[in-house]
């Protein structure tokens, strides 16, 4: 089997490896991986690897490197434990042409890996569900985890009325969590806050296309062209750079930083001696724990699926799918992604057996 492999330390150093497969004890279950979205949040599972503990749900025994999870489908090549072979699962895998899994919980439905070293890890990525063919398998893969964390930081912002902010700044705006949460904010009309994008020169135009952002403002334009009014800050982006400058400008404006994403992987930088609120860390999946007290499985289940559903039908107006062959062209998907060179406007999908 081969496994893709980033150095922790720079995380857009990658190697194609090949390793020996690990032979299964009773109960588990090989997963040959067929297909993976590979999109700027697989770029921040790296980032904040080391933070959030991403590393750890597929560790390898290399100092120094780790595989990097990303959204997909899987099928089982070998079993000695309840799963059949040929059955399909959608869930969270390695960038890999295979893995092992301990299944537990086993239903129709799917099933949750209960390896020993995934038991303290996120409920919402150790849970694989059945999944035949469909001809939406590439969205879901692209989409629904991305929408499913703008939903829940929609959620999260409205329960909190907006920190008092009259604006809601999306660093990182043609990022599909970004057009997310967008997306939901609009739907809040009229009632709800301006939404103001934050975009790279080269992306404002497509921006401005979707028909969502209020506003749209280019990095270098933030001190002329964003209002010095109350706001909040949702950062998908995490450089440095542009966290000090909006800060700095809001100041006292500036209501609530959230940090989301960082596939501005190489400026993140600190924090030390930011202006005015210090940032916090969104993480989704704890939001979810607690909407999924508040309502219950079925009906937390219910909202995230309706959430990247209803987006994705109006996707093909602005995102178009590229399909690529096999484990070795997800280097140079990687490197246009770290690089910053990756079009927003096209969604990468590796299938493994091309």
């Amino acid at each position: 089997m081969h496994q893709m492999q980033v150095n922790r330390a720079a995380v857009d150093n990658v190697e194609i490896i090949e390793v020996a497969e690990t032979p299964l004890a009773p109960g588990q279950a090989r997963i040959q991986i067929e297909r993976l979205a590979i999109t700027a949040n697989t770029i921040t599972y790296a980032s904040i690897g080391e933070v959030i503990g991403y590393w750890k749900f597929f560790p390898i025994d290399r100092e120094g490197f780790g595989q990097v999870p990303a959204w997909g489908f899987g099928i089982v090549t070998k079993t000695t434990g309840p799963l059949e072979v040929g059955s399909r699962y959608y869930g969270f895998w390695p960038i890999a042409t295979s893995v092992v899994v301990t299944p537990e919980n086993v239903r129709d439905t799917g099933f949750v890996d209960g390896a020993a070293h995934r038991k303290d890890l996120p409920q919402i990525y150790n849970a694989y569900y059945t999944t035949p063919n469909s001809d939406d398998d590439d969205l879901r893969a692209l989409l629904q985890p991305l929408l499913a964390t703008s939903c829940l930081l929609d959620d999260f912002l409205s329960e909190s009325a907006f920190f008092g902010a009259e604006q809601i700044v999306i660093g990182s705006a043609s990022s599909k969590t970004g057009i997310g949460l967008a997306h939901f904010l609009a739907a809040r009309k009229p009632n709800g806050p301006k939404i103001v994008g934050l975009t790279g020169t080269g992306n404002v135009s497509f921006c401005n296309g979707l028909g969502l952002y209020d506003q749209v403002v280019a990095y270098d334009n933030i001190i002329d062209e964003i209002e010095q009014n109350p706001a909040t800050f949702v950062d998908m982006a995490g450089s440095a750079t542009v966290r000090l400058a909006l800060h700095s400008h809001l100041g006292d404006m500036l209501k609530y930083s959230c940090a989301v994403g960082m596939s501005h992987w190489n400026q993140l930088g600190s924090d030390k001696n930011l202006p005015g609120v210090k940032p916090t860390l969104f993480f989704a999946p704890g939001w979810a724990d607690k909407r999924r007290k508040d309502w219950g499985s079925a009906e937390l289940g219910k909202k995230m699926d309706a959430s990247w559903r209803g987006i994705a039908k109006e996707s093909s107006s602005w995102l178009s799918v590229a399909h690529h062959n096999g484990l070795d062209s997800v280097p140079a998907i990687w490197a246009s992604i770290t690089g910053g060179s990756s079009r927003p406007d096209i969604g990468n999908v590796v299938v493994m057996g091309g």
